[in-house]
């Protein structure tokens, strides 16, 4: 029994850092056919911009969790789930994961523009590279069974992971409460911690909401909603956070722009205002007060 446990936990492992990245994948400029899409457009809100940019000047292993590190666990730095944390941290260190783990040169491909932009948080993650050795994708097994040994089986992550058909109603009503405590950065972490429940309760009312023409559209339109309502949410969005230096090495326009520019000048309009009605839709749905 232990034996398929352990299993479980390195195959979710896996499963949770690819859905993660799948979250933060950005879709290729012009790529979102407008046939697929709604024709009317709409701005996408931006009153918020201005307190999501950063210090540049702050290091990327800075405290960006509402909790004080100091009431944090040794070793954790965002969250006090061993889990979240390690989520939080893989996205907060998103370039110094890449470059610590970059067996396809993926870096040393980056054009100049991109070089010239990433070459000082480059730099940081040598600095912070204790940090950074703590939220390595390796270790996960080692924080599911931390989260295990912490909150048992009823752990509500730990559920999702054994998931294996339609959620109950009473999983399904904690999923939802669980998701109505979040803020900021472990908003952008929920589409993943809490897939199952996306999958079978939220995507479909987008899908619905959305006209219903392509499920892989509305999919992205709800993972980049509630990117946006995070960032909305005071989440760090801004041109340095980890969120954006991952885009910015797999998109050269996306350096130096925080996430509400970068979902402005890199989609069409159509997929915009799809993004826009699935924000509304989550906002109303898990009364969300931004």
């Amino acid at each position: 029994m232990k034996k398929v446990i352990i299993i479980s936990v390195v195959l979710f492992s896996i499963f949770l850092f690819l859905s993660f990245w799948s979250v933060t994948d950005s879709i290729e400029e012009n790529s979102i056919d407008e046939s697929k899409s709604t024709k009317s457009t709409k701005q996408l809100p931006n009153k918020k911009t201005s307190t999501l940019i950063t210090d540049k000047t702050k290091t990327i292993g800075s405290q960006t969790s509402n909790q004080s590190s100091e009431d944090l666990p040794r070793n954790q730095f965002f969250h006090q789930d061993p889990l979240v944390d390690m989520i939080m941290g893989i996205n907060h260190f998103s370039l110094c994961i890449i470059q610590n783990n970059d067996k396809t040169s993926q870096l040393s491909s980056l054009n100049a523009k991109q070089k010239q932009f990433l070459q000082p948080y480059q730099d940081r993650c040598e600095t912070e590279i204790k940090q950074v050795k703590n939220y390595q994708v390796d270790n996960m097994v080692t924080r599911m069974s931390d989260s295990m040994s912490k909150y048992g089986k009823d752990h509500i992550y730990l559920q999702m992971m054994n998931s294996r058909s339609q959620l109950s109603d009473m999983l399904a009503d904690q999923a939802l409460e669980t998701i109505r405590n979040m803020n900021g950065n472990e908003l952008i972490m929920a589409t993943s911690l809490l897939k199952p429940y996306f999958k079978q309760h939220i995507l479909p009312m987008i899908h619905d909401t959305l006209g219903g023409n392509n499920e892989q559209v509305s999919l992205m339109a709800m993972n980049q909603a509630m990117t946006l309502i995070a960032c909305q949410s005071s989440a760090d969005c801004s041109a340095t956070s980890g969120l954006m230096l991952a885009r910015c090495v797999d998109h050269e326009t996306a350096c130096g722009l925080n996430y509400f520019e970068y979902i402005e000048s890199h989609y069409m309009p159509g997929f915009r205002n799809e993004v826009i009605l699935a924000a509304n839709l989550l906002q109303s749905h898990f009364g969300f007060e931004l």
